[in-house]
């Protein structure tokens, strides 16, 4: 909020003397002729009579405090003045003008007016506090079920997903965080929503699935796509995981062209041969579940659902990439599908929410660590909201970021988990609502979240600033 307040000079008033006066005049010997108005101090020598000074004051919205080291400057001429500890600036010796006026603070929200100046002015600041989320530039096409992909060059690949009419795209976009911009890309050979993007060791983009069978490969380097073999099941609601060997595993997900139930199948992709080979079977037929690798090479397999209408599972498998096979290993406490996972620093996993039946619930505030040593999970706190269809970012000091979801009481906000304390902390709230979004760690440490199921914020960003 700004308030303005202008002070002119006072104007010379011409002298009228009465009958009396000039009497007193005469008796007196005395003649007195009214004093001139001057600019307030400071404005001797100044550049022109319609000149002034730009003052004021800069305060904290919420609390009214001031604020120190804020920085007010004029855009057209970039005069300025940083506010003393009382929150007071000055910018002496404008020429008589209109101005743009902003203020800025770190942890506050900027904040520019329009100022005429003809003479002092006074415009005092009142900024609100910056939460951790700031507004980015929006994507050229809305979107949600779509995926987003660090690639080697810092940029963010987002592709795919569905518009609010329901309908998968084809679009591409890629995120340059210098800029903070969006950059249109060829659209891909064929139209996907939940499918899965895998960045390959040689920096390609693997598309899989995704409503079909097919297999799209995007290079960085050429800007062009490619087609791929296809996979052996047509998949969306899957997972792909890279191995250390830099071959990817893809799991579960159903044929949603044909039934509504989930395959127990999985299979892995070798880049180099550019095939798809079948290999042991799940324990347990999945969709909606999360697949992490763990630091020995090996990948968790946890909950999901084995049909589209059934309730979630608890249980969870580990699949060996040296020997090709699954074993089972402890089941979580609460069954859940639509959650998140995110593997901690110390080796350990997070699943984070989801649902306990199927996706129209309001989901789970329940959160659980599971450790490969010991092959147990642990209960850990709750978040401060129902959540699925979220997501959850490991952050570059080891917390971990969850965002958004499909509850109106969580699609606004976001919480960070500390896995030294075992407690989440809520963070203020997002600038859109995010559902059925995605989410890409930034290399400076930032959280990249775009796109959501609600029509408003389907093409909307933002950064998560730690």
């Amino acid at each position: 909020m700004t308030s303005l307040t202008m002070s002119h000079p006072a104007r010379r008033v011409p002298w009228r003397p009465t009958l009396a006066v000039v009497l007193l005049v005469l008796v007196s010997g005395l003649l007195t002729v009214p004093a001139t108005a001057h600019h307030k101090e400071g404005h001797s020598g100044g550049p022109g009579p319609d000149s002034g000074d730009v003052f004021g004051t800069v305060t904290d919205a919420d609390s009214g405090d001031p604020i120190e080291n804020a920085t007010v400057t004029l855009e057209e001429t970039g005069a300025s003045d940083v506010t003393d500890a009382d929150g007071n600036y000055r910018i002496e010796n404008v020429e008589g003008g209109d101005y743009t006026a902003t203020a800025t603070a770190d942890g506050f929200v900027s904040e520019s007016t329009d100022v005429t100046v003809d003479g002092d002015v006074q415009v005092d600041f009142a900024l609100e506090p910056s939460g951790p989320w700031v507004a980015t530039e929006s994507m050229e096409q809305g979107r949600h079920k779509h995926t987003a992909t660090l690639l080697a060059d810092g940029t963010v690949l987002v592709a795919g997903g569905e518009d609010f009419s329901d309908s998968s795209t084809d679009s591409v976009e890629r995120y340059h965080p210098d800029t903070e911009t969006w950059e249109q890309l060829a659209d891909m050979p064929n139209v996907r929503s939940e499918h899965t993007a895998t960045r390959l060791a040689d920096d390609r983009m693997l598309m899989a699935g995704g409503v079909l069978g097919n297999v799209d490969v995007y290079d960085p380097a050429t800007g062009e796509w490619s087609t791929a073999a296809p996979m052996n099941d047509w998949r969306r609601e899957h997972t792909a995981t890279l191995l250390d060997d830099g071959r990817v595993l893809v799991t579960g997900g159903r044929n949603s062209q044909t039934t509504s139930a989930a395959h127990d199948t999985a299979e892995i992709y070798d880049p180099t041969a550019d095939t798809w080979t079948v290999t042991d079977s799940m324990a347990d037929a999945r969709k909606d579940h999360t697949a992490t690798k763990l630091d020995d090479g090996r990948v968790l397999v946890v909950g999901g659902r084995p049909s589209q209408s059934s309730g979630a599972l608890a249980t969870a498998e580990v699949f060996d990439p040296d020997t090709e096979e699954w074993s089972q290993v402890a089941s979580l406490s609460v069954a859940r599908n639509n959650h998140d996972d995110a593997l901690l620093d110390d080796g350990r996993v997070l699943a984070a929410g989801g649902a306990d039946a199927d996706s129209s619930t309001d989901g789970l505030t329940s959160t659980e660590i599971y450790d490969p040593a010991a092959d147990s999970w642990k209960t850990v706190d709750d978040m401060s909201r129902k959540r699925h269809f979220h997501t959850v970012s490991l952050l570059n000091d080891g917390r971990v970021l969850a965002t958004g979801g499909n509850n109106i009481d969580a699609n606004g906000n976001s919480e960070v988990f500390d896995p030294d304390t075992g407690a989440w902390q809520p963070l203020d709230d997002l600038v859109g609502r995010r559902d059925w979004h995605a989410a890409a760690v930034l290399e400076d440490g930032r959280v990249l979240a775009a796109g959501s199921a609600i029509a408003e914020e389907e093409e909307t960003a933002e950064l998560f600033v730690p």
